[in-house]
């Protein structure tokens, strides 16, 4: 609908809510409110998907994914996709300072398996720190 479109809809509903004749008027507020009603479930069920609503709480990321032995702690964590389907997470992991690369990726990937598998996620990015 464009600008001008607009503009002469309003103007329409301008005149007519000043109309002298009640049932002209009557029928203009229950049209004005049934706009706003499907406006308000239009909005209601967009804006969580344009927004990138969380779809997991980041503490039951957290938990599971220090539950992996050799992570010290899980921060960081995003996740989004909550009425899209498709589930995706991010975290980021603390393992041992002394362990070596191969290790830290062996790590990250069992941490990756462990959130799609228990939190039935599409996809999971695990960011590896020493500390």
């Amino acid at each position: 609908m464009s600008i001008e479109s607009m503009g002469r809809l309003r103007s329409l509903l301008s005149a007519l809510w000043r109309s002298p004749f009640s049932f002209e008027r009557a029928l203009l507020r229950r049209i004005a409110l049934l706009i706003v009603r499907v406006a308000y479930q239009i909005l209601s069920r967009a804006v969580p998907v344009l927004v990138d609503e969380r779809a997991i709480p980041a503490p039951t990321i957290r938990q599971t994914a220090q539950a992996v032995e050799g992570v010290r702690s899980a921060y960081g964590i995003r996740s989004r996709g909550a009425n899209a389907g498709a589930r995706y997470a991010e975290v980021t992991i603390a393992v041992d300072p002394a362990a070596n690369v191969a290790d830290a990726h062996a790590i990250a990937d069992a941490v990756e398996a462990r959130l799609k598998k228990d939190l039935e996620l599409e996809a999971v990015t695990v960011h590896v720190e020493p500390c």
